[in-house]
């Protein structure tokens, strides 16, 4: 399998040529860092990186095929494009590239034509070689050697042979939307390696060999007429087929130890099809009891002879389909594989693009997300003169809600309508209660390739409050027609009242967090360390349906019990919380939304410390209050000093704030005061210089500091909360 490399290592040592292809042989000189060497002989043409990382592409421009270094990377010392060839599209002679050491990146991309054999080898390094969009005559063959490596090959055609093969290393091979007329080899060496082969077709033999170690290749949406070989080593492997329509045979070989293979929904098999679970040993994937596990999921057909060999079960653990889909916030083989193809075609176009929305009656929110009331918005930015913009506004994957030609400099704008869809998916029906849209710009020319850039934008039809805190901003939408009176009396706490400048959620604090539920607010306020209570209007009843339930991202309202009692307390989802929707009395109303990457901002409040603040504060509620700093008892010095007269109760100051800086209360919210290192409950507060402990002190002391409990910058404060987005009034 890796006689290649010998040939490779060989070729290194000794030979002033490489399989018959004879070259110009360069003078010996130690290469320039991040330098490349093209030379010729006749139409074949050699290229030579050196030990650093480097990065080249060959193209095709207006009138040649050219190699043109990247992010740095000089060819023949000079960081001009070196052209390859005369004609516009083809290369006449044979292409070998030898990148050598280093993290190189190297792509053979848009519409060239290759006439003779191509052979790309990445050397040592964590390599990224790739084509795309390419025709291959005769031989196109990848080759990775030691090193972490990835290999894609997207929209190419091959008349001749494909091969793709890896060394050690951890190595990722692509090959999608291809068609292979020839024979294909897909093989990878020591590693934990991938294999993903995504709407390839043809006609000759697929073989796929992976070496040792956990192995897993997926096949899915390929149309091919020959046969398909598949083979893998010492290790717990896994193949998974997935809407595939196979005429040729399909055979399937897995090696020592625990293997995995699942045929999932949408296969077709003409030919004979067959799995030979081989050999396998004690240790398992770590949920099952071990063996070799073949499972047949609904929706296969079997149009010829089918066997199973060897196989102990067929029970697919969830670790192997972890390996082929992920988990939540991580990809696994078919993303990875996708996004390895992403990275190729943007290393293969020449395409620039920018892109800025823009619209009336908008701010930017949290991470530079446009949230606009107006649903007209305008995307502007610069890209290849002539080049061809069009925008997929509704995320179905399809660039045809508008369309618009780059001037001859480069400019464009366009404007695209925006819309809401359902935010609870579940739900039968369209809610069309969230505006939240990635919109993507694509801007291609022919001979330069294609690039896309993505931007956010919510449009929203409700009232957008902002909260504002030291973590950042965060913006809610109002459900302002589903919840009407909810959401009225949550605005009657933002609004400031007669004669204030601030709503009362202003200073507020976040006083509840619970992992994996929810974080809390409206209830406390915190200013120069005393904690005090929202004021209250009277109660509103609740207005919960079961058409907005308590979804991850989601703002509804808290009650002690009876939920058309509530007041201004609220929370904020952090998870889907389905037990806030049941019918035991617990129902919750939701009347809004998190806006734009406002999620980010809740996770990290979500994230910090809760502390118990029970007996420091005098109030039940503040069992689990976040924190942004390790709590410290008595951490803030109050303002002047004060006296004590033995066995009384009596405290008085000099130059004090007691009015400002303490809280007095026989019950509920109260503060605490260190004096002479001991701490006393504040009974009452007669005055700025006058107050009472609820415990006499023991000991006299005159013109003494004190100290109390709290910080305002350790609380999750929202220093501003204000209204920033309004529905236009009724006429």
């Amino acid at each position: 399998m890796w006689n290649w490399l010998a040939g490779k290592k060989r070729y290194r040592r000794t030979q002033p040529h490489v399989s018959g292809l004879p070259v110009e042989i360069l003078e010996s000189r130690a290469l320039l860092a991040g330098d490349v060497r093209v030379s010729f002989n006749g139409d074949n043409i050699r290229v030579t990186g050196d030990e650093a990382d480097n990065a080249i592409r060959v193209r095709k421009d207006a009138s040649n095929v050219i190699i043109e270094g990247l992010e740095g990377t000089t060819i023949n010392g000079a960081a001009n494009a070196v052209v390859l060839s005369n004609d516009p599209t083809t290369l006449k002679g044979r292409l070998w590239i030898y990148m050598e050491g280093g993290n190189d990146k190297a792509v053979i991309a848009n519409g060239v034509t290759a006439q003779k054999g191509v052979r790309l080898y990445g050397g040592d390094g964590d390599d990224a070689l790739s084509a795309v969009g390419v025709t291959f005559q005769a031989l196109a063959g990848l080759f990775g050697d030691n090193g972490k490596d990835t290999i894609s090959v997207q929209d190419c055609t091959i008349n001749g042979n494909l091969d793709v093969q890896t060394h050690d290393g951890d190595d990722l091979v692509s090959v999608t939307d291809t068609v292979v007329s020839g024979s294909a080899l897909l093989g990878t060496g020591n590693g934990d390696d991938r294999i993903s082969v995504n709407n390839v077709g043809g006609t000759g033999l697929l073989k796929i060999r992976s070496g040792k170690d956990d192995d897993s290749i997926a096949i899915q949406n390929t149309i091919r007429s020959g046969d398909i070989s598949v083979v893998t080593r010492t290790g717990q492997d896994a193949v998974v087929l997935l809407k595939n329509t196979l005429a040729g045979s399909l055979v399937i070989r897995t090696g020592v130890q625990n293997d995995a293979v699942q045929f999932r929904e949408g296969n077709t098999f003409n030919g004979p099809v067959r799995v030979n679970g081989g050999k396998n040993r004690s240790n398992d994937f770590g949920d099952i009891t071990g063996g070799d596990q073949v499972r047949v999921e609904t929706g296969n057909t079997f149009n010829s002879r089918q066997s199973i060999v060897r196989a102990e079960g067929d029970v697919i653990p969830a670790a192997v389909t972890t390996r082929f889909d992920g988990t939540s916030g991580t990809g696994g083989l078919i993303k990875d594989a996708a996004a390895a193809d992403t990275a190729a075609d943007s290393l293969a176009s020449s395409m620039t693009l920018t892109a800025t929305a823009a619209s009336t009656q908008s701010i930017t929110g949290t991470g530079g997300v446009l949230i606009t009331r107006a649903p007209d918005v305008t995307i502007t930015g610069k890209t290849i003169a002539g080049s061809t913009v069009t925008v997929d506004s509704n995320e179905d994957g399809i660039f045809n809600d508008a369309s618009v030609t780059a001037n001859s400099t480069g400019d464009y704008s366009v404007t695209v309508t925006m819309t809401r869809k359902d935010l609870y998916t579940t739900v039968p029906g369209d809610d069309g209660l969230t505006g939240r849209r990635s919109v993507k710009v694509r801007s291609a020319a022919p001979g330069v390739g294609q690039k896309d850039a993505t931007i956010e934008v919510d449009y929203v039809t409700g009232t957008v409050v902002q909260f504002t805190s030291e973590l950042g901003s965060y913006e809610l939408e109002m459900f302002d027609a589903q919840a009407p009176g909810v959401v009225t009396n949550f605005l009657n706490y933002v609004n400031p009242q007669a004669g204030a400048t601030d709503g009362r959620y202003t200073n507020s604090i976040i006083h509840r967090s619970v992992d994996n539920f929810v974080i809390q607010g409206g209830g406390f306020t915190i200013n120069n360390g005393v904690i005090n209570d929202v004021s209250l209007d009277n109660s509103v009843t609740g207005e919960f349906s079961a058409l907005r339930t308590n979804i991850k991202g989601t703002i509804s309202m808290a009650h002690a019990g009876d939920p058309n009692v509530l007041s201004s307390q609220w929370f904020v989802n952090t998870v889907d919380n389905p037990s806030l929707d049941d019918f035991d009395g617990r129902r919750h109303t939701v009347f809004g939304r998190l806006v734009g990457n406002s999620q980010t901002v809740v996770d990290a409040i979500a994230a910090l410390n809760q502390v118990d603040l029970k007996t420091q504060s005098g109030s039940s509620a503040l069992g689990e209050v976040p924190l942004r700093t390790t709590f410290t008892e008595f951490t803030r010095s109050l303002t002047g000093t004060i006296s004590t007269t033995a066995n009384s109760t009596l405290v008085t100051g000099t130059g004090t704030k007691f009015t400002q800086e303490l809280k007095g209360a026989l019950f509920g919210l109260r503060s605490r005061i260190q004096i002479n290192g001991q701490a006393f409950f504040v009974a009452s507060i007669d005055s700025d210089t006058q107050l009472t402990v609820s415990q006499a002190p023991t000991f006299a002391v005159t013109n003494v500091a004190a100290k109390s409990d709290f910080q305002d910058s350790s609380f999750v404060k929202f220093t501003s909360v204000k209204r920033v987005l309004v529905p236009p009034a009724p006429i």
